[in-house]
């Protein structure tokens, strides 16, 4: 980084190096990826010639890094919609900050299907799994869903991935690597028994159950309004 800006002063650095200086402080990388006003190659660098809007780069002190908005949308390229999920998880955008981003970068090559991307998150999903769940919910027309709700159980804050709290629905998606810590699995099954006692009815998919989610959903509302 310090060589790149010692050659390039004004430089703007982008991409996996802008989150690893900003919101992914343990991201690896093979190379320092930097905006400039033209591109030279050299190893262990890429060069981009690129004009970043002023509005999505910040100093941090020693450097202009891009924003966190124009990085998440940047890592879609090379990650997918699993970059802007991250991002919107760690809190380090919100969804209006992504469309704002856009909005200062417009006719870039991609940005029709990162807007896609940005509006399929519109409803903050925190994971991939999410995601999909709001996706197939929203192409079922689904109705009373919320993401990431709320839910106060004797002085404790937990949060439901879906809910339909009219008939108090919870819905657990679970990816294979959700649980990085024993302390969260243990953590995931003390909410679901603490939900069930205040009397809410738990659902949980994993990725290969997500095709029944809208049928099972569906039948579990049913069940529900029937009392």
């Amino acid at each position: 980084v310090a060589a790149a800006r010692a050659v390039h002063p004004n430089c703007v650095f982008v991409r996996e190096t802008a989150a690893r200086m900003s919101w992914l402080k343990d991201l690896e990388l093979d190379r320092v990826q930097v905006a400039v006003d033209r591109r030279h190659p050299f190893p262990g660098f890429a060069f981009e010639r690129r004009v970043v809007p002023e509005d999505l780069r910040q100093w941090d002190g020693h450097h202009f890094v891009a924003s966190p908005a124009l990085t998440a949308l940047d890592l879609t390229d090379s990650v997918g919609g699993a970059a802007i999920t991250d991002a919107l998880r760690r809190k380090a955008v919100t969804v209006d900050d992504l469309e704002q981003a856009l909005e200062l970068t417009k006719g870039r090559r991609g940005n029709a299907r990162r807007a896609r991307l940005v509006r399929e998150a519109r409803d903050e999903p925190w994971s991939e799994l999410e995601r999909d769940a709001h996706i197939r919910l929203r192409k079922a027309h689904f109705p009373g869903w919320v993401a990431n709700h709320p839910v106060m159980i004797r002085g404790k804050l937990f949060f439901i991935d879906l809910a339909v709290p009219e008939v108090k629905l919870a819905v657990e998606v679970d990816g294979w690597t959700v649980h990085r810590t024993y302390e969260a699995f243990v953590s995931d099954r003390k909410k679901w028994n603490e939900l069930a006692r205040a009397g809410w009815a738990v659902l949980h998919f994993t990725s290969p159950t997500m095709d029944d989610l809208v049928a099972q959903m569906q039948e579990m509302v049913a069940l529900l309004q029937r009392g």
